[in-house]
């Protein structure tokens, strides 16, 4: 390896397009499609709409008042 020759100030110190991309799209690949509560017994708990999971793609983007709402509305009140 040669040794350093110093810093160039017409060198771009940022990450290049390439990289940030794939590195972004890698990331949103690892979030999971929904999720799932359990209780203390560690059993699966409906929505408050009675379906099993929260659908994270649908209700992210949903406008109206989702199951994601509801949930954190009444967990802020559970013991």
């Amino acid at each position: 390896m040669p040794p350093y020759g110093g810093y160039k100030p017409d060198v771009h110190p940022g990450i290049s397009h390439v990289f940030q991309s794939a590195a972004f799209r890698f990331g949103h690949t690892m979030i999971p499609p929904g999720l799932y509560r359990r209780d203390a017994k560690c059993n699966f708990l409906k929505t408050p709409s009675g379906h099993d999971g929260i659908r994270l793609c649908s209700t992210w983007w949903d406008a109206v008042v989702s199951d994601w709402d509801k949930l954190f509305n009444k967990a802020s009140t559970l013991d």
